[in-house]
């Protein structure tokens, strides 16, 4: 459903941008796709194989989270690709765009406090090992480097200064560092879980090239994930052909 809903939006940001049925549309999408970004967190919440993702704060970090990613986006399509002609809207629009995401970032800091200080806390012993596994373990330079300090900490200083959060360049890579993080968020969450095993001594019961609970992503994996970047990047230079705003804008700015 969200799916049709997102292809009526993009009909009716091409053919009629300025009507109140596009204006509907996107409100009920957005809407929607809280719901549908939190069912994600459910569905990993309720997983009664994995004790580590037993939290309820799961369904609520994930429209957070998703949020982010898109006010990221949003100032990486400003600050990158000129799709406002205005210059002084612009300015203006990045300027909020980079408040908006230095309070979210502050929120999945939050987040991300409060997860691993319940694990910890707790003793569970599935939930302490799968936390001291992203803080200290395999994934701790990962979580460290990438998903607080370039992915929090970093953006946070930089955008909270009026003269880098509006400059193109600065505040669009400042967007793709907050990616970044976020993905490696994601990935906290679940390769963690999944590298526990769930009875003793599996791990050194069965030997082989395959057989063990440290992932690593292999090329097939990279492949499909630089292709999905490179086909929503293409789509995103479609739309600026064919959506009238983005068109407009574009040749505005040229």
């Amino acid at each position: 459903i969200f799916l049709v809903v997102a292809l009526v939006s993009l009909i009716l940001a091409m053919r009629m941008p300025e009507s109140t049925l596009f204006k509907g549309v996107m409100v009920a999408g957005f809407a929607m796709s809280i719901f549908v970004s939190g069912g994600v967190g459910a569905l990993l919440g309720v997983n009664a194989a994995r004790d580590s993702l037993h939290t309820a704060m799961l369904p609520a970090q994930f429209p957070i989270l998703n949020f982010a990613s898109g006010i990221a986006l949003m100032l990486m399509f400003v600050g990158f690709f000129g799709i406002v002609a205005n210059e002084a809207h612009r300015l203006k629009l990045m300027r909020i765009l980079s408040l908006a995401l230095i309070g979210l970032l502050f929120v999945k800091a939050y987040f991300i406090w409060v997860d691993y200080s319940q694990a910890l806390y707790s003793g569970v012993p599935a939930a302490v090992e799968a936390a001291e596994t992203v803080l200290y373990g395999t994934y701790g330079w990962a979580f460290w480097l990438l998903q607080v300090t370039l992915g929090i900490i970093v953006p946070i200083i930089v955008l909270a200064m009026p003269r880098f959060a509006t400059n193109g360049l600065v505040a669009g890579s400042m967007g793709l560092l907050v990616l970044l993080g976020l993905a490696v968020g994601r990935t906290a969450i679940i390769f963690p879980a999944f590298s526990i095993p769930q009875l003793e001594g599996l791990s050194e019961a069965f030997t082989g090239p395959h057989l063990n609970y440290d992932y690593v992503p292999s090329l097939m994996e990279w492949s499909v994930t630089i292709g999905v970047v490179g086909l929503s990047t293409l789509a995103f230079l479609i739309g600026t052909d064919r959506i009238p705003y983005l068109k407009t804008n574009r040749e505005v700015t040229k």
